[in-house]
This record gives C-alpha cells, structure tokens and sequence, in this order.
C-alpha cells in the first residue's frame, strides 16, 4: 500500500489539506472573533513567512542533494542557529510596527517553528522514498492543528488559548510520531559539525524562496502597515480564496508536468485548455455561489468581498500560465536562471505593490494581487521566448 504513494500524489494531497486546513483556520477566526482578528493573524503570519524562509537557509533542499556532506547535527545546529535569528528580526519587527499584537505573536511564531524544526525529518524521509511518512506526519498535523484550533474556539473563546492550542498540539502529534527518529538520527551522527561551511554551502538555495515569500506576503504586510487590521481582515478572506484554488490546481499542474515530461507526452495546448477550463468552472461557480459561501463560512461583513474575488479568481489564468513558463525552464535545467530572475520578478512586484498599496489601501491590495499574476506570466513567457531563440 505504501508504494502507491508517489512524491506527486504526495505532493497534491498534502497541498489539498494545507488549503482546506487554512480555509477552517480562517473561517472559524472571522466566524467567531472578527474582522480585526483576521487582519491580526494575517500581518503577523506576514512577518513571520517571510523572516522564517529567509533563515530556513534552504536547509531541507540541501539535506536531500548533500546528506553526505554534512551531518545531521551540523543541519540541526543551523537550523536552530537560524531559528533563533529569525525569533528575533520578526520579534523586533512586530515591536516596531504593531507591539499591542505581541500577544498573538508568540503562538503565531511557535507554529512556524515547530514546521521548521521537524523539516529536515521530512527531506530524511524524502531520501528514504517513505512519501506515506511524509503525507502522514505534514497532512495530519495540518488536520489536527486545525481541529484543536476550531474545537478550542467553541469551548473557550478565548484567542490567545485559541493559538496557543493550535500551535501545541501540532508539536504534540509531530513529538509522538517522529521525535524518537529524530533523536536517534542526531544521537548516531559521527560527521564532524561544521557549522560555518554549512552555512555558507546552503545560503544561496534560500534566496529564490525568500523572493517569491516576499513577493508572495508583501501586500499584507503594508495593507496591516497603513490601512489596519480590519482592512487586511477582508483582504485576507479574498486573498484566502485567491490561493486555494491556485495552490491546488499548481500542485495537480505539477504533477502531470512531471508525468508527461518523463513519459514524453507534454501537450502544450492541452495544458492552455486546462488553464482556461479550470477558471471557468471557478468563475462560474463564484458567480451562483460566491454570496452564499461567503456568508456561510465568513459572515455577513465579508460580504463586499464578493465582487474583487471575481478579478482576482480571473487573473489566476496568469498565475497557472506563469507556472508552466517557469517550470518549463526547470525542466531544462535552468535553476540558476530561475533563481535570478525570480529575484527580479519579487522586487518588482514589492515596490508596485507598496505603490499601490500606499496610494489606494484595499482597492490598490486587489491590483496589486491581479498584477503580480500578470507580471509574473509575462515575465517568464519572454524568458522562455528567449531561451529558445538563443538554443536555435
């Protein structure tokens, strides 16, 4: 049974939990605490995205290309080391910025930790070809950090309980499942610690991450920043609904990328059609039922929210296209390529986002979203345009 479990159908369903998992997250907050408590969740989360990828040093990529160069311990004292720093910018970060939400931030911060901390687990694990570990451990502790967090809501009420629960009791599920395998990997590792060549070596693998995090989190950030809390709570509805369907679909789009490369039967004008096919559907079904989920599952001030979700599910035929461009060059190989003009891509989108945000708060977080799409497609499409005059 457990040989069924492919990296791609893995993959998928761990992605398909992480969205529901983040939809209840988000509802149950905006059902029970409201508006402003959504916007609190989403600037923080904002931060600490960010800060956290950026000091996660690419740690569980390396492992998996170089488990041989390094040692466990060595990978596990960086990514404390890394931690640690991270604690701190994105503590002095909240601070400066919005310190009445220290609060919130400390079981916000504890989350991503303990995902941090149990990841070089996962790439062992990834080495081993054991998905089914993979898909248990990540899957159930998006399920059971959510489950804690909506049951902890109707009994108490109480937000701070609330995120302290959901953070604990995804470190409680991980401790039971992987924690002895963790400690005996690091109890009989005899590499020698290199801290310092580690870091060096690793660095670099983070940078792309960080960009697309940035790109990705940056008109969060400045709407909590200069419009507030109750202003990024709806926006965040409508950003919520903007990545499910794209996190999923991407992740199915990724899996049959890497099927029909290896089998040769990539059919360009197929995926084109399943691009437009699948925003369709998705603006058909907003269309008759937007309304409706909104105020079943958010309520009825996120009800304004209807219209702008429109746009912002019809830009995502960029998003989907843009992916295909961009996976287009890693099929060829061309990391390096990707890396860099990923950088470029983020910075763009940042400093047209911080514009847009400044100048029109929600309105301009809308633009901004739509046009990192649309910046993103065209960008890579005459990259890949490009390359292939230069090959010919």
């Amino acid at each position: 049974m457990k040989k069924a479990f492919q990296p791609g159908v893995v993959g998928t369903a761990v992605t398909l939990t992480q969205a529901i998992s983040q939809f209840m997250v988000l509802a149950t907050l905006s059902s029970y605490f409201g508006i402003e408590t959504v916007g609190e969740f989403s600037y923080i989360n904002s931060i600490v995205l960010v800060v956290y990828v950026a000091f996660s040093f690419g740690l569980r990529n390396a492992y998996v290309l170089d488990s041989d160069k390094f040692g466990v311990k060595t990978f596990y004292i960086v990514r404390i080391i890394g931690l640690f720093s991270a604690f701190i910018i994105c503590y002095l970060t909240v601070i400066f910025t919005q310190p009445s939400l220290i609060a919130l931030f400390y079981p916000l911060v504890l989350y991503r930790v303990i995902e941090l901390l149990f990841e070089l687990q996962w790439a062992q694990q990834q080495l081993q070809a054991n998905y089914y570990g993979i898909l248990i451990s990540q899957a159930g502790r998006y399920v059971i950090s959510s489950i804690c967090l909506i049951g902890l809501t109707l009994l108490t009420g109480d937000i701070q309980l609330t995120l302290w629960g959901y953070a604990l009791s995804g470190l409680a599920f991980l401790s039971i499942l992987n924690g002895k395998s963790i400690i005996g990997s690091i109890y009989n590792d005899s590499h020698k610690i290199q801290i310092w060549a580690c870091l060096r070596h690793c660095a670099p693998l983070s940078i792309s991450l960080t960009a697309m995090s940035i790109q990705n989190n940056g008109v969060r950030f400045f709407l909590g920043l200069w419009a507030g809390n109750s202003v990024l709570g709806l926006f965040a509805i409508a950003y919520q609904i903007f990545t499910m369907p794209s996190m999923v679909f991407m992740a199915a789009l990724n899996f049959y990328l890497k099927k029909s490369s290896k089998e040769k039967t990539l059919n360009q004008y197929l995926i084109l059609k399943l691009c437009v096919t699948a925003i369709l559907v998705m603006l058909i079904a907003w269309y008759l039922l937007g309304n409706y989920f909104i105020n079943l599952f958010f309520g009825a001030p996120f009800l304004v929210i209807f219209v702008p979700c429109i746009y912002l599910i019809a830009s995502l035929i960029f998003k989907f296209l843009g992916y295909f461009y961009q996976w287009n060059l890693m099929n060829k190989g061309e990391y390096k390529m990707i890396a860099k003009h990923q950088v470029l891509v983020s910075i763009l989108v940042t400093l047209s986002s911080a514009i847009s945000v400044y100048y029109f708060a929600l309105v301009g977080a809308y633009i901004a979203l739509a046009s990192s799409a649309f910046i993103y497609c065209f960008y890579f499409y005459f990259l890949n345009k490009n390359l292939t005059k230069q090959v010919v």
